[in-house]
């Protein structure tokens, strides 16, 4: 579901572009439509009324369990400890993205940039709650993470639209050659803007890793104790 509420408004901002790509997203966006409704019908059908009211009774438990276990606390925990837990999250996360970098490399590789995005992500949320426990403020890095996880969401949106419109032009009855060609045009635009979206991570790619290795390096700078043997998050 997620994936058919990102490509059709994605649909609808290209639609504003050249008038070539109409014909071709205006099957697509038929096409996924129609996909769309019927992923949702089969969800109705496995997501019964029963299901919900399942779950909100073991919630329910897992809240009363929770505010028990800690009602019952002796006292609570040292701020230290948290704050190195909230550090030692921090460098984990810039650990795992500083991976994912150099696993994924300069090729432009679907899969791989997409671990990238999923590693920006993760660290960027731990950033923003290192910053709101008042830790360190860490706009620069903040600003830094949320411009890579634009350039990668969109680039992995554009994918799977590329992905999707690939599947459509096979499917279509009877094949015409003037809709054939104006979803291969289609295409060749979309793939453009991918490698224009993948030459600025690329760009991007050395300033996320310095990033990476000084939040790395703060954490260990801040506990003698290392990633390795204590792990946060």
């Amino acid at each position: 579901m997620r994936e058919f509420d990102a490509m059709l408004p994605l649909i609808d901002e290209l639609s504003k572009g050249p008038a070539s790509r109409t014909n071709p997203l205006d099957h697509l966006r038929a096409a996924l439509t129609t996909a769309r409704d019927e992923a949702r019908g089969r969800l109705n059908e496995r997501l019964t009324a029963g299901d919900l009211r399942r779950l909100v009774r073991k919630l329910g438990r897992l809240v009363d369990e929770v505010t028990i276990a800690e009602a019952s606390k002796p006292a609570k925990p040292s701020a230290r400890g948290w704050r190195w837990a909230l550090d030692a999250r921090v460098a984990r996360r810039a650990a795992q993205l500083a991976d994912a970098i150099r696993h994924a490399g300069p090729v432009y590789l679907a899969e791989r940039l997409h671990q990238v995005r999923i590693a920006v992500k993760k660290l960027r949320y731990a950033v923003e709650l290192a910053g709101e426990a008042g830790r360190q403020t860490m706009g620069a890095e903040r600003r830094a993470l949320k411009r890579a996880q634009d350039v990668l969401g969109r680039m992995r949106d554009l994918q799977r639209l590329i992905d999707r419109t690939r599947t459509v032009q096979a499917s279509l009855t009877p094949p015409q050659l003037s809709v054939w060609r104006a979803f291969d045009a289609l295409v060749t635009s979309l793939e453009d803007e991918c490698r224009c979206l993948h030459a600025q991570y690329v760009r991007a790619s050395g300033e996320l890793t310095l990033l990476a290795e000084k939040l790395i390096g703060r954490q260990k700078g801040s506990d003698p104790t290392t990633v390795g043997t204590r792990r946060a998050g």
